[in-house]
């Protein structure tokens, strides 16, 4: 199985056959641009919130919200970590409120957004419309999409809804190990995906690549706990 969170899930799409390298990188540099330009600079960002239950974190946003200034639940990565996106006031607000609700902490991200949320909705139809000139491949291997946390199918309609929807990075790990996952390697630059695979279960092999040295260094380590 492949997943990636957020624009990772591209790289998970790549891997599985979905798209060629070519429009994996069209898709990339689209989505980009039209997440820069969906919203004016300064107008959103997220916030990530520690120890704080889901129920508390939608209960803070919803109470920050206005007709005209919306905070939403982005990220749902796991268990003591939710990221919140929206409005800068209203993310302001429900920082403040999450604290109160006995959040261990709020800490802003260095973004330039709104993310994930229906502030997203123009760049959400304009990258379902890019999608009808790639062509799309059955994937090789099955993609968990941050939309459902399940099996991806139809991905002209998954990827858009993706753009302005929560991603459930949690439950679409736990939905890998419902299915006996319990080797997770994650690609890429940092331990993030490792560190949030680990508050989730204690009981599954985590391994991580971002360099060729390290590369080396895992698929030995693979070998070593195989055998042991």
């Amino acid at each position: 199985m492949a997943a990636g969170l957020s624009l990772g899930e591209y790289s998970a799409l790549f891997y599985s056959g979905a798209f060629s390298f070519e429009d994996s990188l069209r898709l990339v540099r689209k989505r980009g641009l039209l997440m820069a330009n969906a919203c004016k600079a300064g107008f959103g960002s997220m916030s990530a919130i520690l120890n704080l239950s889901p129920e508390l974190t939608q209960r803070a946003c919803e109470e920050a919200s206005t007709a005209d200034e919306k905070v939403y639940p982005a990220n749902f990565n796991a268990p003591g970590q939710i990221v919140i996106s929206g409005e800068v006031n209203a993310l302001e607000r429900a920082e403040k409120l999450c604290l109160a609700y006995g959040a261990g902490k709020a800490v802003r991200l260095n973004v330039s957004g709104p993310f994930h949320t229906p502030y997203l909705k123009e760049a959400s139809e304009k990258l379902s419309e890019e999608l009808e000139s790639i062509n799309i491949n059955t994937p090789s291997v099955p993609v968990i999409t941050n939309f459902s946390a399940k099996e991806m199918e139809d991905m002209k309609q998954t990827l858009p809804l993706q753009m302005i929807s929560p991603v459930k990075w949690e439950e679409s790990i736990r939905y890998m190990l419902s299915q006996e996952v319990d080797t997770f390697i994650e690609i890429g630059a940092g331990k993030t995906l490792c560190s949030f695979v680990k508050k989730i279960s204690k009981d599954v092999n985590i391994y991580n690549v971002d360099s060729a040295q390290s590369f080396e260094k895992t698929i030995q380590k693979i070998k070593e706990d195989k055998n042991a």
